[in-house]
């Protein structure tokens, strides 16, 4: 198992020390796959882009790294055994609340942490169209031949949403944007 680097985006209030020491900090504002710490996957352009978007550009990028490959991460991007058993969870909450809309994502991982075993630690994700309107995204997509419109996602926008704290071990929490909050930036 290897480690892979994630990224925080947070807004800039001016307090890397206090960012440094008490990261990394809960998503409180619509948590897509529940409570939790959420990273961007390997991607730094993400991280930016998250921070322009959602911060308007007063933005703040750190780094840590969690394991990869993890039996602590339910993987909904690289394990197509977490996918089947996510759908055939989903499928079951679909009949059993019979609801007019949509069952959501954040509702199943909850109704999941409640009502099973849940061990996971961390829950990994690929929110398919979230950057879809976006230029240089858009820009970051191959299609596979000219007559169809499948295509191979180059940066795709991966999430993962940390439950516990204790999967990123003793992994330092660190400020890497921007540069005059880093560590041995001088002028």
């Amino acid at each position: 198992m290897g480690v892979k680097k994630i990224f925080q985006t947070l807004e800039d209030r001016n307090n890397p020390d206090e960012v440094e020491s008490q990261g990394p900090f809960i998503c409180t504002n619509n948590p897509w796959l529940g409570k939790g710490y959420y990273f961007w996957d390997t991607f730094l352009d993400l991280a930016h882009w998250w921070g322009k978007q959602v911060h308007s550009g007063n933005y703040i990028i750190c780094q840590t790294f969690i394991e990869d490959n993890s039996e602590y991460i339910l993987d909904l991007v690289g394990n197509t055994q977490h996918l089947i058993e996510f759908k055939e969870y989903a499928d079951v909450l679909k009949q059993t609340y019979n609801t007019k809309g949509p069952i959501t994502v954040p509702f199943i991982i909850e109704h999941m942490k409640k009502m099973t075993d849940f061990h996971y630690k961390a829950i990994r994700a690929n929110p398919i169209n979230s950057t879809s309107g976006d230029e240089y995204f858009n820009s970051q997509k191959l299609r596979f031949i000219k007559k169809n419109p499948a295509y191979l996602e180059l940066i795709p926008p991966i999430q993962i949403c940390v439950i516990n704290k204790e999967i990123l071990g003793k992994n330092r929490f660190r400020i890497i944007y921007p540069e005059t909050y880093c560590e041995g930036y001088t002028i």
